[in-house]
């Protein structure tokens, strides 16, 4: 099948008119003239006339060629799509790597390099991108397939090329190429070189060929985010964002607040940045953070939530002296403290979830403490309240224990700035906790004996001692206990409201249900998360969700080293390119010049006069 570089000037086949036009017009008509020996002459005359005829008759015909000869050179005519009938398939990576840069985008770099590599196009054109799924973007011709190319969108998809050859999408792919196709697979190859799908495409075609577009660059990211545990209303706070590549500059905004250029405080290690909150105001916040960089625009954006607490409500259930309770009085700034007899916690509302309960004393009715652990209370007890309270005791059975060898040693807390006091205070003969593995976290230790241990019940904590530790003199005199118990109560109750960190990609650890900025999306346990970077939160608890960051395989922009073959117009094969005729039409047009030229020069010194 034929096509034309430039089909509008076909019109100047027209011109074939002009020698006809001529032709006529100069055509000789002799009036006839008596003449004696005219008869004699006759039938010699004759015999000329027939040969003028045909001389004319062929030049009429060589300048009829020469002049549409000249018209199909100007056209370009050339044997559509790269030799296969015209038939021509763009498959298109589609992951996150090949989207915009801030110098533009990379498909429509790759659109004036397919202008470049074929010049005359194709007849039918077919765009299909392969990304989290295989879609067919455009069917049509090719002016308006480079367009659709051009401004094609790539979503947030992590992997490469040979990632749908391993799925379901793989048969996908082939129902949408048309027989005897030509293929060209554009991609940055920066995940894979594609080698399983060109495999897959040779069974509909042996005309595949891969072209690499985009340039290595350097691209700056946020992969990480490190959130303070405990905002206080009204005092600054710091987090730290591990920040990849080369960045420029650092914004924050606040809601739907002014965005504000941030100062950068960089770590000893060069992997995180330590940016400073300003002071809030108790509530819920929806952090941005932007940056500016040469590379990729779709990585330069992460959202998440921040919550400024006032004081947690804590309910203390006691009928004798606890150092919890006496911490927790203590400190009216940070909690909301009530304190009721055991028989008064049947009638008495258990604090809101994210709230705290102490219990010393056992419940002498039925109580729904563990539903209300399971919504995200806080439980601090310890072993003999737990094990004389026959619901507690279920939730700790065969993952906690307390051993019949009694521990000595100094306390110690994990705290850095607290454990040089506590550190001082030896205990000796004292009960430990034996947490079976993966069941729970240590929060107190003499040497490496667990006192105090923490065991998460659904949503919520339960914070167990091994002993009463209130009835140790000496733990009761450490200096730092009050500030300790203070902490890890906040600390415990922030867990509930704590951010989980999400890498674009990568697997959910649990079925859900997202949404963000009126889209939402229905993802399995296990399904990799191929969402934009932001905050995505549950429909129905819209306080919970994660926090989506760039990928860093999709963030380095650097592409196989064995790729740069595919590179331009050089990779590809141009006699199977559809060949362009135009230069064969320039030599058959010199040929038909120089041969129309010898027959008017012949004929005019056969029949001038």
């Amino acid at each position: 099948m034929f096509g034309f570089a430039n089909p509008l000037l076909l019109y100047g086949l027209l011109a074939i008119a002009v020698p006809i036009v001529i032709h006529l017009l100069m055509r000789q008509r002799p009036k006839p003239r008596p003449w004696a020996a005219m008869q004699w002459l006759r039938a010699a005359v004759e015999v000329a006339q027939r040969r003028y005829r045909l001389t004319n008759l062929l030049l009429l015909l060589m300048r009829c060629l020469i002049a549409m000869l000249i018209a199909l050179a100007v056209a370009r005519p050339s044997i559509l799509g790269l030799g296969q009938g015209g038939n021509l398939v763009l498959v298109v990576d589609a992951s996150t790597s090949m989207g915009t840069t801030k110098a533009g985008s990379q498909l429509a770099e790759a659109t004036d390099q397919l202008e470049v590599i074929f010049p005359t196009g194709a007849n039918d054109v077919r765009i299909i991108s392969i990304g989290e799924d295989v879609l067919q973007r455009y069917e049509g011709n090719w002016e308006d397939g480079l367009e659709q190319l051009a401004n094609l969108e790539v979503g947030p998809f992590v992997g490469g090329l040979d990632s749908v050859v391993d799925s379901d999408k793989s048969q996908r792919l082939l129902d949408m190429i048309p027989t005897e196709s030509s293929i060209i697979i554009l991609s940055d190859f920066r995940q894979d070189r594609g080698d399983k799908l060109v495999k897959l495409l040779e069974n509909t075609t042996d005309d595949v060929q891969r072209l690499r577009i985009g340039n290595d660059q350097s691209n700056g990211f946020i992969q990480g985010v490190k959130l303070p545990s405990d905002i206080r209303p009204g005092v600054a706070s710091t987090m730290q964002l591990q920040v990849q590549g080369d960045i420029e500059s650092l914004y924050i905004q606040i809601d739907d607040g002014p965005e504000e250029r941030i100062g950068r405080q960089t770590d000893t290690q060069g992997d995180w940045e330590t940016l400073t909150l300003p002071p809030l105001k108790a509530g819920r916040y929806l952090v941005t953070i932007r940056l500016d960089d040469q590379g990729l625009l779709a990585d330069n954006t992460v959202e998440f939530p921040v919550v400024v607490r006032d004081r947690v409500q804590a309910l203390v259930v006691t009928d004798r002296l606890s150092f919890v309770d006496v911490a927790l009085e203590a400190d009216p700034q940070r909690i909301d403290h009530r304190r009721i007899s055991a028989s008064a916690l049947s009638t008495t509302p258990l604090p809101e979830v994210g709230g705290v309960l102490l219990l010393k004393s056992v419940p002498v009715a039925e109580v729904p403490l563990v539903p209300w652990l399971e919504e995200g209370g806080i439980l601090w007890s310890d072993w003999d309240t737990i094990q004389a309270y026959a619901p507690l005791a279920e939730q700790v059975d065969g993952a906690l224990s307390r051993s019949s060898e009694l521990a000595t040693g100094r306390l110690q807390t994990g705290m850095k700035d607290l454990d040089e006091n506590f550190a001082r205070t030896q205990v000796e003969g004292i009960g430990q906790l034996r947490l079976a593995e993966n069941t729970g976290d240590i929060l107190l230790r003499a040497d490496d004996a667990a006192l105090v241990v923490a065991m998460q019940v659904g949503r919520g904590w339960l914070v167990i001692e091994s002993e009463d530790l209130s009835l140790r003199s000496e733990i009761r005199t450490t200096g730092a206990l009050p500030e300790w118990t203070i902490r890890t109560v906040r600390e415990f109750t922030a867990r509930l409201q704590a951010v989980e960190i999400l890498q674009t990609g990568a697997p959910l650890p649990l079925a859900h249900e997202l949404q963000r900025n009126g889209q939402q999306v229905a993802l399995g346990e296990g399904q990799a998360a191929h969402l934009s970077p932001g905050w995505w939160s549950f429909p129905d608890q819209p306080e919970r969700g994660f926090a989506i960051v760039p990928s860093a395989a999709e963030g380095v922009l650097r592409a196989l080293p064995e790729s740069v073959e595919w590179s331009g117009m050089d990779s590809f094969d141009r006699a199977d390119s559809g060949a362009d005729w135009s230069w064969w039409i320039l030599l058959s047009l010199l040929i038909f010049l120089i041969s129309e030229g010898a027959v008017a020069s012949w004929a005019g010194r056969t029949y001038g006069r």
